[in-house]
């Protein structure tokens, strides 16, 4: 039997144990933020903050049933209070490159196929800077992120009919503004067929 210091194990660090339990989140977090802030450095701010606001309470985190949807639901509320301290508010998926949304997965496509699918994107982009915040949210948060509207109601803590009516009241309006662009295509059936 050996004696001395190699029989000895080393206890995980708190950090290991707090980076293990976030670190599959973060990046479909950085891209909620993202979506948000509408550029990297606003959103790579918004998610250390995140962080650093859930760094201390790691020993909360690891007894949350539903821990992606609890750490976005922060990530929106720091989100807001950002846009309060800064009395802007910024535009939400400004910046959403349409080569970052289209799904890599699909290695068969045109060039053709992906300069439509470029400008569908884009021309929601542009009618989603008319939405006001609200109903900016919750189309990034359920349409490009899929969430689900009961995961949406803990989110954010609203009603889930609360969130019906908000999701067709932005639904109406993107449509409306899409329609004056002449887009005659469901812009929604068109998104999911482009982000698939």
């Amino acid at each position: 039997m050996l004696w001395g210091n190699k029989d000895k194990v080393k206890p995980i660090s708190k950090h290991t144990r707090f980076e293990a339990l976030v670190r599959p989140h973060v990046k479909s977090l950085y891209q909620t933020a993202y979506r948000f802030c509408g550029n990297k450095a606003d959103a790579e701010d918004l998610i250390q903050d995140l962080l650093l606001k859930l760094y201390p309470k790691y020993d909360e985190l690891v007894n949350i049933e539903n821990l992606k949807a609890w750490m976005s639901r922060i990530l929106y509320h720091l989100y807001i209070d950002t846009i309060r301290q800064n009395d802007r508010r910024p535009d939400v998926a400004a910046d959403i490159n349409p080569d970052d949304v289209l799904d890599e997965q699909n290695n068969h496509s045109t060039p053709e196929s992906d300069l439509s699918n470029s400008l569908i994107l884009k021309n929601i982009q542009d009618a989603m800077q008319g939405l006001n915040t609200d109903q900016k949210t919750i189309v990034v948060l359920h349409d490009f992120e899929e969430y689900t509207l009961p995961e949406l109601a803990i989110m954010l803590d609203t009603p889930v009919g609360t969130l019906k009516s908000r999701l067709h009241r932005a639904r109406m309006a993107l449509r409306k503004k899409l329609q004056k662009k002449d887009i005659k295509e469901e812009p929604f059936v068109e998104l999911e067929r482009v982000t698939r």
